[in-house]
């Protein structure tokens, strides 16, 4: 039965859910049982019983993330369906979310035999997250229903690489980035014109710098997946001397004849002070030391590092003035000095013990929430906070 066309959705969907079409087939990876396709539409009633023992369904790409692709002919997608039970398999799937007209799509899976449900779409007719919510039900006591949820992004003509420029330096330091703004589908592209939102940052200049850097003499990407694309490239700097904390802003793009940008770079920075802390669990974005779920039973403990750069920060006496939640067990190492740096360093010992509440812990860079609280001594940066995130789980 390879190649046969059972099912067309057809999507018209609002709330970020983008109108579209999507196909699917089904084809058989064992030899043919025998079965026709169940065309009655499941409607909440009981499904029949056929025979003796009891299905198990078992289901690959139940849930798919295509990521980021621009504008293409659109895109696919396996599912495959397995029976690994010993009773006959009756399944059918169906879309739950938004308004369209749809065919459902059900069948049967003998005892050992599995099916392959390619789903296809087309390019969606707008830009943006694109969410495919289907169900899957089945006559299997364990698993009645199982969502299957497709998701990505498509963007446009226009892209910049990297998507967002972000910034961690020391107070003093001024570092460059590069971003490269390409074209696809287009033969060449000239930037008009840059400019910033100016997002209100407090300080008395402008914490971004940029400079519109002169076209590569082929204005072509040379290598890579961007290969042979149209692009500009873009500098950005970080303002000297800007104070301790963090600064945002967005860089529009503007090409000629165009009244709103093309693209539109978000551009981040976080300038520590004296004192600084890095761990592996340093959520970028959200500002946060993320440590993940923890065992009730068994507890867990972390490592973090707190830096101090100058010799200052020698005289540092790190003291421990508030831990949220109060179950947290901090340690606190003696200073050491870092080869070959003007800096030096404390290993910070954060233990969440056996037999803690369950529950969510979540962290608050603005305000309350679970966080350490270091008295360091120094004039410049005399406390330091050091937000945390986990969950504590049975």
């Amino acid at each position: 039965m390879k190649g046969k066309l059972l099912l067309l959705v057809v999507l018209a969907v609002t709330g970020g859910v983008v109108t579209g079409l999507v196909a699917a087939w089904f084809q058989s990876d064992a030899s043919a049982s025998g079965q026709g396709l169940e065309q009655v539409l499941f409607a909440g009633s009981q499904w029949r019983t056929s025979g003796s023992g009891t299905p198990r369904v078992r289901v690959e790409g139940a849930t798919h993330d295509f990521g980021k692709q621009r504008m293409s002919p659109g895109g696919s997608h396996i599912l495959r369906i397995h029976n690994e039970g010993d009773g006959l398999l009756e399944f059918l799937i169906r879309k739950i979310e938004g308004e369209s007209h749809i065919q459902p799509v059900s069948g049967f899976l003998s005892p050992g035999e599995s099916k392959t449900i390619i789903i296809r779409w087309p390019p969606p007719p707008q830009l943006g997250k694109i969410t495919l919510r289907m169900e899957l039900q089945t006559n299997d006591p364990r698993q009645p229903r199982i969502p299957l949820l497709i998701t990505g992004e498509v963007q446009g003509m226009y892209h910049s690489e990297p998507e967002t420029v972000y910034f961690q330096v020391h107070r003093g330091e001024t570092p460059k980035q590069r971003v490269r703004i390409l074209a696809f589908g287009s033969q060449h592209l000239t930037i008009h014109r840059l400019q910033l939102t100016n997002k209100g940052n407090k300080v008395e200049k402008a914490p971004f710098w940029y400079k519109l850097l002169p076209p590569d003499p082929v204005k072509l990407a040379p290598k890579g997946k961007d290969r042979g694309i149209p692009y500009q490239e873009i500098e950005i700097q970080l303002a000297p001397d800007l104070p301790p904390g963090r600064y945002e802003d967005q860089l529009e793009v503007f090409i000629k004849e165009q009244e709103s940008p093309i693209v539109v770079v978000p551009l981040q920075a976080e300038v520590f002070g004296t004192f600084r802390v890095v761990g592996r669990s340093w959520d970028t974005l959200h500002r946060t030391f993320r440590l993940g779920s923890i065992s009730q039973r068994q507890g867990r403990t972390f490592l973090l590092t707190v830096i101090g750069y100058g010799d200052e920060a020698a005289k540092a006496r790190l003291e421990l003035r508030q831990v949220v939640p109060k179950f947290l067990q901090v340690r606190i190492g003696s200073p050491e000095k870092i080869p070959n740096k003007d800096s030096w360093r404390w290993t910070l010992q954060v233990r969440v013990p056996e037999n803690v509440p369950v529950g969510n812990f979540p962290a608050n860079p603005s305000g309350s929430g679970s966080k350490i609280v270091l008295k360091t001594g120094h004039p410049e940066q005399p406390t330091l906070e050091i937000p945390l995130s986990f969950q504590v789980v049975p």
